[in-house]
């Protein structure tokens, strides 16, 4: 398979804006996450006790943590995917500039099955804690 230099370019910068725009979503809903578990908890009227309300604000709180820690994880896989590529292509590198040959490197790096499930991990951990949310305002009142 024959690649221009132009295609190869085009496709690393359409690969690293994608990537970047999901990872600017990822940091976004962490903050989000982190800023409404720090509302909740410091609103929480210690008025309500009742059973309910009280298992849909822990379950809330649990969702919201949970989709934090997902989304923090697909953030280090992109660090971890970086480090990786790093270590192929200084070994390229070295291979090429040993047999005299020209620099041409291209390389596919996959980021593993990780990055999927920790993807949809915190998507529907998001999700869910949305729902519980909402019944939680539900009932609370």
């Amino acid at each position: 398979m024959n690649f221009s230099s132009g295609s190869l370019e085009k496709l690393e910068k359409t690969n690293n804006e994608s990537l970047e725009k999901l990872f600017s979503f990822v940091r976004t809903l962490i903050t989000i996450g982190s800023g409404l578990i720090a509302v909740l908890v410091s609103l929480k009227s210690k008025s309500i006790n009742s059973k309910e309300t009280n298992l849909l604000f822990a379950s809330t709180i649990a969702a919201l943590s949970l989709g934090i820690l997902f989304g923090a994880i697909l953030l280090y896989q992109d660090i971890r995917l970086s480090d990786k590529l790093e270590k192929k292509l200084s070994n390229h590198i070295s291979k090429e500039l040993e047999a005299n040959r020209p620099l041409i490197f291209f390389e596919n790096a996959s980021a593993g099955w990780i990055f999927s499930f920790s993807k949809w991990s915190m998507i529907i951990s998001f999700s869910i804690s949305l729902l519980l949310l909402t019944f939680y305002s539900y009932y609370s009142n």
